[in-house]
């Protein structure tokens, strides 16, 4: 075990069969009573690091006194040992020495100031007092005392203490952002982690009189620390830290006795979900300063709209403790919740008090499921109230919309109205095993009955959910200069007000999934589609078709140059640089700069085996990045690529490396977190690779493809954020189906894949 551990290399196996998973496998809405062997686990080690102290000569005439976890009892293999000494500096001197000897590590301090230790101690340490525990009569008679003298001025103290705690809280979930705590929390820093249970305990028990009315909320915060105690120690003995990585989620899973990764993370997420919201309310009713007495509501309607006005936590509180009803079911109270001017804060509090869950059951379902990957940063629900969110931002400040701008002028507030539906919905059927697309669309058609919607306004809301994927896959993973992708399209519908509401909404979809993942690329990309589909002849299509009947080039290449390409570069200077190929008829390659985008375009009149591998290869061997590619075989005409770079090197030294021979004999270590057939038709397979972005990870994908004698037809390559998202349409080879390509692909390029 190379992590950090005060045990004994000979206890650690002892003390893995020491910990034992409890009885019951743990849900967010089992706690009254649950047992969790954390407590007595946290004995066993205690007893085992105090025997090796007792050891030493001078431990007990230290006058020592446990805080921290020690002192409260809650010990984890790799928790810090935190310990005040009351004795005098001599003895304490010669025990450390003797301590260091046998390896043991303390965090300590003494007090100079024996009557008073206040006088030198911030107010975290002299809370800590209130769970110390003494390990000498003398130690327990100074702690007394002490504790006494902080209880004589205990208004004062708490004050500050709940300042200080508010404080810190804030600077810690800054630090530990609720984004990264969705796929691999923080369990003891993070949001809903340890600390914060452990601040709200405290803030309980110095403003117990304020809090007679929740002693519950209490009791169920124990119970969780104890679940969450339990698994920081069964972490910290599998090797790990104190965040849930991925594969330590699994082998948690499979100890604990859930099914799967998947049922563990999402159990645990609406654990500390569920932690997050006790712990604001019991901060929120302290500094309010009085006691706190539960607002009580005659029905439902009038509950939900004190919920609306004034999402304090007061009125959360109240809404949380309402149980499923027939009555609330299918309130249409959240009609109003859901109208354009109405706030986040509000939409946030009936999210936060599960009421949403209680209206909707199948959004219930999806409370708190993680999707593994690097793409979703949220959990599902998580993920639907960004994306409603971001629908909203997109009403009132529609600047935010960039490119996609001039879709909105014309949008009615039904059109608005359609698409935050569809935000609710979009998601929805994840909750099934099922497509969650047409699963989600069944239900809009159930619950839409019940909110008793005009037939048109729920039929517009079921044609977005069906097809909210619609776009993304033919922007950014097919050919949108297709007339194909066009036509298909067309035939489901995407054309006219549909199209439009379709291409904001999957740019809200996708800024709510990541944000780092929506970029002026796919901006362009997304907006060029809609352009193209509704007027294929107009904006740059036209000035570029123009372009070609001025330099007498046919009229095939508006339909063969990728629509991408031409919303990058301007047309005038793709049909000039057309002409002069169609001149030349030879292998070159050309610099161009345009709207602070650097441009390399490669040539060849003769399409050949290895020759993408080759362009990249010799891209690599110039030191330049790549941040997106158009890559395309045109018949008659030729292999037409064109990269998107950065360098800081000029032109000319660029081209001369770039036309010195490639070497392919370098090897990198690159990580791919996923190879996947997007789609397969019989003139094309379409095989999309996602990885982290690092050096020479495009040449690998190619050299990967090449050395399987897979041809490539067509490529877009697309940097975002610290990733890659590069799509490949390739040539059919029948030897084998394309999956097991794929399978192929996977293995050469996934670490652990298939073994």
């Amino acid at each position: 075990m190379a992590t950090r551990t005060f045990l004994e290399v000979a206890d650690l196996e002892k003390a893995k069969s020491a910990l034992l998973p409890p009885l019951e496998i743990p849900t967010s809405d089992m706690w009254q009573g649950q047992e969790f062997p954390a407590s007595d686990f946290s004995a066993w080690l205690a007893l085992n690091i105090e025997a090796r102290l007792r050891e030493c000569p001078h431990w007990l005439k230290t006058q020592p006194i446990a805080i921290g976890s020690w002192g409260r009892g809650e010990l984890a293999p790799q928790s810090d040992l935190d310990v005040i000494f009351s004795g005098s500096e001599d003895d304490v001197r010669l025990f450390l020495d003797e301590a260091k000897e046998k390896g043991i590590e303390l965090k300590y301090r003494f007090s100079k100031n024996s009557e008073d230790w206040s006088r030198e101690t911030n107010v975290f340490e002299l809370n800590a007092l209130f769970s110390g525990k003494p390990f000498s009569r003398e130690a327990a008679t100074a702690l007394t005392e002490q504790k006494n003298k902080i209880l004589n001025k205990k208004k004062t103290f708490r004050r500050k203490l709940l300042k200080e705690f508010e404080r810190e809280r804030t600077k810690r979930n800054q630090r530990y952002d609720s984004i990264a705590n969705y796929l691999e929390p923080q369990i003891k820093f993070g949001p809903g982690g340890l600390r914060d249970i452990q601040q709200a305990l405290m803030v309980a028990f110095w403003f117990e009189d304020f809090l007679g009315s929740v002693e519950h909320i209490i009791s169920s915060l124990k119970q969780i620390k104890g679940y969450i105690l339990t698994v920081r120690q069964k972490l910290h003995l599998l090797g790990y830290g104190d965040t849930l990585v991925a594969q330590s989620q699994r082998e948690l899973a499979e100890w604990f006795g859930y099914s799967n990764q998947a049922e563990f993370m999402q159990e645990y997420q609406k654990i500390i979900f569920k932690v997050s919201f006790y712990c604001d309310l019991i901060f929120s009713i302290c500094s309010a300063g009085k006691s706190f007495q539960a607002e009580k509501f005659k029905t439902t309607k009038s509950l939900m709209q004190a919920l609306k006005k004034r999402p304090s936590m007061e009125v959360q509180y109240a809404a949380s403790q309402i149980k499923k009803s027939k009555e609330l079911q299918y309130s249409l109270e959240l009609k109003s919740f859901m109208a354009m001017d109405a706030s986040d804060e509000a939409l946030q509090a009936l999210y936060r008090t599960r009421i949403l869950g209680k209206i909707l059951p199948d959004f219930k379902r999806i409370e708190g499921i993680v999707q593994h990957d690097q793409y979703h940063r949220y959990t599902v629900d998580a993920h639907i109230l960004q994306a409603i969110k971001k629908i909203r931002e997109f009403y009132h400040k529609p600047k935010t919309l960039g490119k996609l701008r001039p879709l909105v002028r014309e949008f009615t507030k039904q059109d608005w109205q359609i698409l935050l539906w569809s935000a609710l919905y979009h998601d929805i059927g994840k909750g099934r095993k099922t497509d969650h697309s047409l699963e989600g669309r069944n239900i809009v058609e159930r619950d839409f009955e019940k909110f008793k919607f005009a037939n048109h306004f729920t039929q517009e809301v079921m044609w977005v959910v069906e097809n909210h994927l619609l776009l993304s896959m033919a922007a950014f993973r097919q050919d949108p200069h297709s007339p194909e992708v066009w036509q298909e399209l067309f035939d489901k519908g995407a054309h006219g007000a549909r199209l439009r509401r379709l291409a904001l909404f999957t740019a809200a979809d996708i800024q709510a999934t990541n944000p780092d993942a929506w970029t002026s690329w796919k901006e362009k990309l997304l907006m060029g589609l809609v352009q193209a589909i509704e007027a294929p002849q107009g904006g740059r299509f036209l000035e570029f078709k123009q372009q070609l009947a001025k330099n007498k080039l046919s009229m095939e290449f508006t339909h063969k140059i990728d629509s991408g390409l031409l919303n990058s570069v301007p047309p005038k200077h793709l049909a000039r640089d057309l002409k002069k190929l169609s001149i030349l008829r030879e292998a070159t390659l050309e610099f161009f700069s345009h709207d602070r985008s650097r441009w390399v375009r490669f040539y060849d009149p003769v399409d050949r085996e290895g020759l993408f591998l080759e362009y990249v290869s010799r891209l690599w061997q110039a030191g330049v990045v790549i941040d997106h590619a158009y890559v395309q075989t045109i018949a008659g005409f030729g292999v037409y690529d064109w990269f998107q770079i950065r360098s800081q090197k000029a032109d000319a030294f660029l081209k001369k490396n770039m036309q010195a021979e490639p070497s392919l004999s370098k090897e990198f270590s690159v990580q791919f977190l996923d190879v996947a057939l997007v789609s397969e038709t019989q003139d094309e397979w379409i095989i999309s690779f996602r990885g982290l972005d690092k050096k020479g990870v495009l040449l690998v994908a190619a050299q990967a493809l090449h050395s399987l004698g897979l041809q490539i037809r067509w490529a877009k390559i697309h940097t975002w954020g610290r990733q890659i998202e590069d799509i490949f349409a390739i040539t059919p080879n029948k030897q084998r189906s394309a999956g097991e390509w794929v399978d192929d692909l996977k293995k050469r390029l996934i670490k652990n894949q298939g073994k």
